[in-house]
């Protein structure tokens, strides 16, 4: 697709002047901005009277490091930017407060904690010369431009990112900043206040002291916003710890649900691994106070499993209630409890084999709910005897309910079948482990395995299977007009984890296909949201999508969330390799240059004539002419815009001496209208396609035409307002007409006129 080239010349053409022919000259003074895109971004510090009061990050995990569980669910959708009337302006996080004083850190990495605290800190400060930001009372509000609003920001600061800074952001999660400093996360008073929430740019996924920075497209500012607690609660830690009884041939999975967990179910799972007995998980929180309800964690029935023991033990001088799987907390500030559960295989019944099947994945996704549950069948032979029997498993690393089959005694050989396998993945075994009623356990790592069964023992055995996805996901894109870098972010959806895997697609020739490079998705499988991100703005222009991003030749097979936004699910049945597709346009930046003309009687041109131009996007520029100048001015480079906008240029000071008596004709044509004023309104579109404005104003000086009175307000020249306007002392208006029609300009003898200016 190509673009078209949209020319608007504004001119006041004179028998001297030859268009293209102007420059600076080595008196000419200019200034210009906006030659290069700036990136911005504001840091804001709010405090607030609860952990309730703030709304949650977009991922609800044991990630989040607050000491207590969060408000209302997030008010934002997948990669939508953090903005001021979501942070400040919706109930209940309204109540919060700005917080001016507050810094902000920036590095190239993160890691976590810092000593001492629950909190992540920025790494690879030196990366970005250890920059800090601390809020100020009040700073302007801009917005996704950069640009004024004309509304202020308070308890925020605004830095712009050097060179080296806006080329991390161009990249995925190379750029990262955190609340407080890396040896004072919570400032330099680390008792006042307590970590609550930070959010910046489109990274608001997890709750975590560290969120990295990018800017979406045709977006040069984003906000960071960070959230605390004051009076904050004493912390303290409780642990979780799963225990078995012996090493299972595969690995065990265990559900516990207590509001210990952030999750929205507050659950969480504990998976002792295949082999060992235990694992265990700390959970760092808020000590509980006289108005506070005791942290809670309680065991879900695991099939296959008894609980045989639940033991809590303390540090200092928390309170701890357990009631059957159960266990209530009163946490004291900088107490550490230990709560124990001890599982074993569950006895079978005499004389019966019991089978519980376990299915994990290694990537903790599950296939579409609609290719499961699976049925996995069971054979078991003892000389003669035989007994067949199947089970139905969920998916999630869940044990199915048991099944159970009168045997008899003697030694059996249990074999199992796995699932027919998919196209989007298949089973394989991870081993088999199986107890008596005397706690005696047989383990085998295949599929298949032999128990002795007596005339009045049984034997139960779990069998644990692992999915394998065979599925993949292949991110493609085309550049159209220019080549670049497009870093592509890929979330998953199922897991609490928020799982990110980044890749890169660089371009190197115009509309050829490139495949992303990085974190493999070979072999993948389950829920992700895929986004791409366009390089950075720069001088030569920006990008824009090119029509919507889709996945396989023959149909999407996947949902659009969003303008640059897929959510795939690989491994699926029906389409278990996706390849999708995104398509980009370079949009070349349009510009605007301001050109100067003097015609007449020059001696009159004694001061230093002044052109300035304001755009309603932020761009401005200055052409200064100082006296002496003989053959005009030009802008040395023309000033740049990125997105469509007006512009307002005017000639802000005339270049005439007050005490010498001077007519001047002014005159600018703009989009093929002429005006005798000394000001041009004229819009630049740049959206979608390449604009270049050459805004020319001319003057004509006539000296020692006497005073007809008018006085300039607002720094601009006096406009004639006298008893009668000077003779025109200029070119002739039929040359200036010709001209004017030559350029393009035929308008402009309809509207010609004269105007003089008097300065005495």
């Amino acid at each position: 697709m190509r673009f078209g080239i949209h020319r608007v010349v504004a001119v006041v053409a004179s028998s001297t002047l030859v268009l293209g022919a102007l420059s600076s000259p080595s008196g000419a003074q200019s200034t210009s901005a906006n030659n290069a895109p700036t990136y911005t971004v504001t840091f804001a510090a709010r405090v607030c009277p609860t952990y309730e009061s703030v709304f949650a990050n977009r991922s609800r995990n044991n990630i989040q490091e607050s000491l207590k569980n969060l408000g209302p669910d997030t008010p934002y959708t997948n990669f939508t930017q953090v903005l001021p009337s979501f942070e400040d302006g919706l109930s209940p996080q309204s109540n919060c407060q700005p917080l001016t004083g507050w810094k902000f850190a920036l590095g190239s990495g993160y890691t976590r904690p810092v000593p001492g605290t629950n909190l992540s800190y920025v790494t690879g400060t030196s990366s970005v010369a250890d920059r800090q930001v601390t809020t100020l009372p009040t700073t302007p509000l801009l917005d996704s431009h950069g640009d004024p609003t004309g509304s202020s920001i308070p308890g925020a600061a605004t830095i712009t990112l050097t060179s080296a800074e806006a080329n991390l952001a161009s990249r995925s999660s190379s750029l990262w900043t955190m609340g407080g400093t890396p040896t004072q996360p919570l400032g330099s008073t680390p008792n006042d206040y307590g970590f609550a929430a930070l959010r910046c740019a489109t990274d608001n996924v997890n709750g975590d002291n560290v969120e990295w920075i990018g800017f979406p497209s045709s977006t040069t500012h984003v906000f960071c916003f960070a959230f605390y607690v004051q009076p904050p609660p004493g912390a303290g830690t409780i642990t979780i710890t799963k225990q078995l009884a012996s090493a299972q041939a595969g690995a065990a999975s265990f559900d516990f649900h207590g509001n210990i967990s952030y999750t929205t179910n507050n659950d969480f799972r504990l998976t002792v691994p295949s082999g060992q007995t235990t694992t265990s998980m700390n959970f760092v929180r808020g000590e509980t106070r006289p108005s506070d309800v005791p942290w809670t964690v309680e065991e879900q029935p695991a099939p296959g499993y008894d609980l045989t023991s639940l033991i809590c033990s303390k540090v200092t001088t928390s309170v701890i209630t357990i009631s059957g799987a159960g266990a209530s907390i009163v946490l004291a500030p900088g107490d550490h409890v230990t709560c124990t559960y001890l599982n074993s295989l569950t006895p079978p019944p005499l004389g019966k084999l019991s089978i519980t099947k376990t299915v994990t994945s290694p990537a903790g996704f599950a296939p579409p709910s609609s290719e499961l549950p699976e049925t996995f069948t069971y054979a078991a032979q003892s000389g003669a005897n035989h007994a067949n029997f199947s089970t139905t498993v969920p998916f999630g690393e869940t044990s199915s309910p048991t099944a159970t089959a009168l045997v008899a005694a003697g030694t059996w050989l249990i074999g199992e079948d796995s699932p027919p396998a998919h196209a989007g993945w298949t089973w394989t075994p991870s081993g088999v482990t199986c107890v008596d009623d005397h706690g005696h356990t047989t383990t085998s790592a295949t599929s298949s395995i032999s128990v002795p069964v007596s005339p009045t023992d049984g034997a139960a055995c779990v069998f644990t299977n692992v999915l394998h996805p065979k599925g993949s996901l292949t991110i493609v894109v085309k550049s159209h007009g220019a080549t670049g870098s497009f870093p592509v972010h890929i979330v998953g959806l199922n897991d609490l984890a928020g799982t990110q895997l980044n890749q890169t697609a660089t371009t190197t020739s115009d509309g050829v296909a490139t495949v992303a490079l990085g974190d493999s998705t070979t072999p993948l499988n389950g829920s992700w949201n895929v986004s791409v991100e366009t390089p950075n703005a720069t001088s030569r222009g920006h990008w824009k999508i090119f029509g919507s991003p889709y996945c396989n030749i023959r149909g999407p097979a996947a949902h659009l969330s969003g303008p640059e936004e897929l959510h795939v699910s690989p491994s699926n049945s029906v389409q278990p390799n996706l390849i999708c597709d995104f398509e980009y346009q370079f949009v070349a930046a349009s510009t605007v240059s301001l050109e100067k003309v003097l015609l007449g009687d020059l001696t009159a041109f004694t001061s230093d004539v002044v052109i300035s131009l304001t755009c309603d996007d932020g761009t401005t520029a200055t052409l200064t002419v100082p006296p002496g100048t003989t053959n005009g001015a030009s802008l040395p480079t023309p000033v740049t815009i990125q997105s469509s906008t007006t512009c307002h240029a005017v000639e802000t000071s005339s270049g005439v001496n007050s005490a010498d008596s001077v007519a001047i004709v002014h005159g600018v044509l703009v989009n093929g209208s002429y005006t005798s004023e000394h000001v041009a309104d004229f819009f630049v579109p740049a959206d979608t396609t390449e604009s270049h404005v050459v805004a020319v104003f001319a003057d004509t000086f006539s000296k020692g035409g006497g005073n007809n009175g008018g006085g300039g307000t607002d720094g601009q020249p006096p406009i004639g307002g006298g008893s009668g306007d000077l003779p025109y002392t200029g070119a002739p208006l039929g040359l200036i007409g010709g001209l004017a029609v030559a350029l393009g300009g035929l308008s402009a003898l309809a509207f010609m006129r004269r105007r003089s200016i008097i300065k005495n």
